[in-house]
């Protein structure tokens, strides 16, 4: 029997819903060579980074496409050249070969104010303005002007911050030994570094940990972190490493957090609002591998949550590796629906009983 092709609602319905299967990327190429709509061409992008990680041969599709559309959206211009500048996404590509490219497709652009303000209008607002991508925003000065052609440019404020984003990033590993290296010199035997993951199960309120948990070298938490004294017993007092996701306010961050994860695929690098406002907290900052990200995809066929990406990051690093709060059973996750910092429940997005199982066989 052959399966309905669904429609472009269906598709970032299922998308969004983190509900995953190997053939949303198909239906969405299809979808995108069937309407020839820029959004659909948008939609595309996004599923086939998120669910696969984009190959080079889907960016030049994509960009064959730009090139052909007379009318083609301002919007998926600014997307494919944040995709080839950013060397994270393409690594094996040089930059003579990414300045090609990106030559040969802003050649096609055309630069027509009607086709931008129509843009703005069908397509949304996010993504449609240059200042919305930092990675463009710290490229050379001849790229963001020949892009202003189409979009609006940012102001000196903008570029400053995405200047200081881009001088306050690390990558995880060296920001992860940056936190390891300060306490190594207080140990006083060799042993293998301690880093205490804490979660935001409500389980750790029965678990006594705190002590352990201030003792190890490096404390890593996650989005509303307790300042509650009463508990401290259970979840500790320290937070050297602070993961967020992209809708917690900073406000949010612990004052003693001397670094900050972005939680999600490239999140300092794609297009968002919160990013200009990253670089004020003046702490180092980083996220996750995008290859960890994607192994963990085609494990849960869902989108991991934050404290599965952050531990399957930190596995291949040879540490001694602590989990505290987090659920390791279904029943678990049903009788503990919220966060014990906060009453927000469990993202419906993730798929929380194929995470429980790997939490039990990667940290038993």
């Amino acid at each position: 029997m052959t399966r309905c092709r669904p429609a472009r609602s269906d598709l970032e319905q299922l998308y969004r819903q983190g509900k995953w299967d190997a053939s949303l990327v198909e239906e969405a190429l299809a979808l995108a060579e069937n309407s020839g709509e820029p959004c659909d061409w948008l939609n595309l992008v996004d599923i086939s980074q998120a669910i696969k990680g984009l190959t080079l041969r889907d960016w030049q599709h994509v960009a064959n496409h730009y090139s052909a559309n007379r009318y083609a959206s301002p919007k998926l211009l600014l997307k494919l050249i944040n995709l080839i500048a950013c060397a994270e996404t393409f690594p094996a590509l040089s930059t003579a070969e990414r300045a090609s490219r990106r030559i040969h497709l802003l050649s096609s652009a055309q630069s027509s104010s009607i086709n931008c303000i129509r843009d703005l209008l069908q397509s949304g607002y996010l993504g449609t303005r240059l200042s919305h991508y930092p990675c463009l925003l710290t490229q050379e000065e001849s790229l963001r002007r020949t892009l202003s052609a189409n979009v609006i440019l940012p102001s000196r404020r903008t570029l400053q911050a995405a200047t200081e984003l881009q001088v306050l990033t690390r990558p995880f590993e060296e920001l992860i030994r940056h936190g390891l290296g300060e306490a190594a010199d207080t140990r006083s035997e060799p042993r293998r570094p301690r880093v205490a993951v804490v979660g935001n199960s409500p389980a750790i309120l029965q678990s006594h940990a705190g002590t352990a948990i201030d003792a190890a070298d490096l404390v890593v938490r996650f989005n509303t972190v307790s300042a509650d004294p009463g508990k401290f017993r259970h979840t500790g007092s320290r937070t050297d490493i602070w993961v967020m996701s992209p809708s917690t306010p900073l406000s949010s961050c612990p004052d003693d957090a001397r670094g900050i994860i972005v939680s999600g695929l490239n999140s300092l690098t794609r297009p968002s609002f919160y990013w200009k406002t990253l670089p004020t907290q003046g702490r180092y900052l980083s996220e996750c591998p995008a290859s960890r990200w994607h192994e963990l995809v085609a494990c849960f066929k869902a989108p991991p949550s934050a404290g599965t990406l952050l531990l399957a990051s930190l596995k291949s690093m040879n540490l001694d590796v602590q989990c505290h709060g987090f659920t390791r059973c279904v029943s678990e996750h049903e009788a503990h629906g919220n966060h014990h910092a906060d009453n927000q429940a469990r993202s419906l997005r993730h798929n929380w009983e194929a995470e429980a199982r790997w939490l039990v066989d990667c940290f038993p």
